[in-house]
């Protein structure tokens, strides 16, 4: 082996595998432990302290939606925007690459929904039943089942 003896030469063989090995992880960003949302599902309850409209506010002209993998579009009031998330099996959620901005917000209603939605970290589904996104252990949202909506 020019210039390498046997030893040296397994010696970086073993470096290399351990290296390869030893940088996979669950916290790894190549390898993902995504959680597929699928289902369209209609607000129906915000817990939030600093809520400012009445109580019986109609909350069911929002409605959420995730038609396409890891992509989900919100129907405010009037308007419609979308873009995608990246939710994980742990219970982690993530809005992004969004065009929902306040050019979508007809009302206060849809703009303080708004930013709840974009301050949600957290989520909990359940098949054909229920969605919560849970900005912290006081505040979150809690949408119903409405339909199936995944088509890739």
């Amino acid at each position: 082996m020019s210039g390498i003896n046997i030893k040296q030469h397994y010696l970086y063989k073993a470096l290399i595998i351990w290296l390869v090995f030893s940088q996979c992880s669950t916290s790894d960003p190549l390898i993902t432990s995504t959680f597929l949302l699928e289902d369209k599902w209609l607000l129906t309850e915000v817990v939030a302290p600093d809520y400012p409209f009445p109580l019986d506010q109609d909350t069911n002209d929002i409605s959420l939606s995730f038609p396409k993998t890891e992509e989900y579009e919100l129907y405010l009031s009037e308007k419609s925007c979308n873009g995608e998330y990246i939710a994980s099996q742990d219970g982690e959620i993530e809005f992004t690459r969004t065009n929902c901005s306040t050019d979508c917000c007809v009302s206060e209603w849809d703009h303080y929904f708004l930013t709840l939605l974009n301050k949600s970290t957290q989520f909990k589904a359940t098949d054909g039943e229920s969605l919560k996104l849970i900005i912290n252990e006081d505040n979150y949202l809690i949408f119903d089942f409405e339909n199936k909506t995944l088509t890739n």
